[in-house]
């Protein structure tokens, strides 16, 4: 694990590529370090306090962070920032990309052996379905972004791992856009059954839901087998849902992070209040 104080802005890119980014935003971060010869301590819950209820999971038509603080471990995107330069995007569901030299066609190629909570395979219909309802959503359904991504023109599935997205126009900032934690991936078998996924999460992240209990609670457990080569430590998230910000404001976090092996450690010490009961 990585000796030493971490920078303010290094500590959010490093969060950010473990889905840690949306939690440790509302704190202050103290100077985080890993006292020489301390050993990772495998396990454990990472607790925040959030603000409010989400008014509900679908994130795609969520205008409020209270959804993706706690969801945003449970699901994936096509891309993501670089956890250790957040100026650079890196795969996620996608493997690698590729760009035409007109600017128009993107292609994206899928990892294989991904599956959704659920236990289905994920395939390049669920990419498709997930952004056709972003940048053209069926009646119903509200999509807050839909304006950000107005110069896609179709998105095309050709076989099961690879999507392609046509543009009206060239957009130079179309990956950075897509990189966003809201852009997740829902499994198209349940959006054509429900039509939405405001009582469900089944996304294909390193997280899992468990439980949600309005006014109380909401927490997600560690389903890590699901994207193949993906590491991590903690076994749960709890995130205490409070009655104003003034209380979730006095609850501190001190977050330490380094890379082991092929996998992002996170050492996490609660300074506050908002422990789930013993």
């Amino acid at each position: 694990m990585a000796e030493g104080g971490l920078s303010r802005r290094r500590l959010m890119g490093i969060a950010a590529g473990t889905g840690l980014a949306a939690w440790a935003a509302p704190y202050r971060l103290a100077g985080a370090q890993t006292p020489a010869g301390e050993s990772p301590k495998y396990g454990g819950v990472l607790t925040q306090d959030t603000f409010a209820d989400p008014p509900h999971f679908d994130l795609h038509q969520s205008e409020t962070i209270t959804a993706l603080l706690p969801l945003a471990p449970c699901y994936s995107r096509l891309i993501q920032p670089d956890p250790f330069d957040v100026d650079k995007l890196i795969p996620d569901l996608a493997e690698r990309w590729d760009i035409s030299k007109d600017g128009k066609v993107y292609t994206f190629q899928l990892r294989r052996g991904v599956k959704f909570h659920h236990g289905k395979p994920l395939t390049a219909e669920d990419v498709k379905a997930s952004w056709d309802r972003i940048i053209s959503p069926p009646k119903g359904v509200f999509s807050v972004r839909k304006l950000i991504f107005e110069a896609i023109g179709g998105i095309e599935a050709p076989d099961a791992q690879t999507v392609r997205f046509v543009l009206k126009r060239p957009s130079w900032s179309l990956l950075t856009n897509m990189a966003h934690g809201w852009n997740v991936i829902f499994p198209k078998d349940i959006l054509d059954a429900k039509g939405d996924m405001k009582r469900d999460v089944v996304g294909t992240g390193p997280f899992k839901f468990k439980q949600y209990v309005r006014g109380v609670s909401l927490e997600v457990e560690a389903d890590l087998p699901r994207i193949p080569g993906f590491g991590g430590e903690l076994n749960q998230v709890w995130a205490n849902l409070v009655d104003n910000a003034l209380d979730a404001a006095r609850s501190r976090v001190t977050v330490a992070a380094g890379r082991q092996g092929d996998s992002v450690v996170v050492r996490v010490t609660d300074d506050g209040p908002g422990l789930p009961p013993e």
